[in-house]
C-alpha cells in the first residue's frame, strides 16, 4: 500500500517521566486515499482493515473520520482516528484494505430503451 501524505497530524503524550512527547504523523485522510484509488466512498458499505495482528472490519461511519499515516517509514502505515486521544483504538501495521461494496447500486445506462 501507498499513500500520498497531504499534512500533519501531531500527537502528544506524557511519557514515564511525565515528560511531553511529540510524534508527528504524515497523514492523508481517508477521503482522500479512497479518492486517489478512484472509489466512491458512497459505494462502500464497510471494509476489512489488515495488519500484522489482526483483521478488523470497520463500517462507513468510522472510516468517515480516519486519516492513514506513518511515522518515519512509509511502509509502517497506521490507522489513526483523530478523536481517539488513548491511541487505543488505533490500528498499527496496516497491509492492505480490502472493501466490501453495496449491493444495490444501479448500473447507469445499461437499462433498456425505456
Amino acid at each position: 500500500m501507498r499513500i500520498y501524505p497531504t499534512t500533519t497530524f501531531n500527537y502528544q503524550y506524557l511519557d514515564e517521566n511525565n515528560q511531553i512527547q511529540n510524534l508527528n504523523y504524515h497523514v492523508v485522510s481517508f477521503h482522500e486515499y479512497l479518492h486517489d484509488q478512484d472509489i466512491d466512498l458512497f459505494y462502500i458499505e464497510n471494509a476489512s482493515i489488515i495488519s500484522v495482528q489482526q483483521t478488523i472490519e470497520l463500517d462507513k461511519a468510522a472510516l468517515e473520520y480516519a486519516y492513514l499515516g506513518y511515522l518515519d517509514n512509509p511502509k509502517e502505515l497506521t490507522l489513526l482516528f483523530p478523536r481517539d486521544p488513548s491511541k487505543a483504538s488505533w490500528i498499527f501495521n496496516v497491509q492492505d484494505i480490502r472493501f466490501n461494496y453495496k449491493s444495490n447500486i444501479p448500473n447507469w445506462g445499461d437499462e433498456d430503451n425505456v
